[in-house]
């Protein structure tokens, strides 16, 4: 099993995931923040692309591959994503000083 279209999928969710992900972190702090990027999130890019881009669809039916399929692995994706990605924001946060980050 080839990883190159479910990484296709998750470049082109990843911008709303990102953004939203982001927002929450600015209004709910790092926690709810990390949290809400690592879960939430990904429906939430996964429905905008559906909206925005809902024809790419076509490529990965014609590979095999169903919606839940990409779903699957595009939370897989992103909570590797993820990891690392918040663990840079709170460090960047802490040498800043941000007391709000608990």
């Amino acid at each position: 099993m080839s990883l190159r279209p479910y990484w296709h999928y998750y470049k082109n969710c990843f911008p709303f995931i990102f953004g939203f992900g982001f927002f929450f972190v600015l209004a709910f702090g790092w926690i709810i923040g990390a949290f809400i990027f690592c879960t939430i999130a990904v429906w939430i890019g996964h429905l905008a692309v559906a909206v925005y881009k809902g024809d790419q669809y076509y490529f990965f039916y014609n590979m095999g591959i169903t919606k839940a399929k990409l779903l699957k692995q595009n939370f897989l994706i992103n909570l590797f994503v993820a990891i690392p990605v918040t663990l840079i924001f709170f460090l960047i946060s802490q040498l800043i000083g941000n007391p709000s980050v608990t």
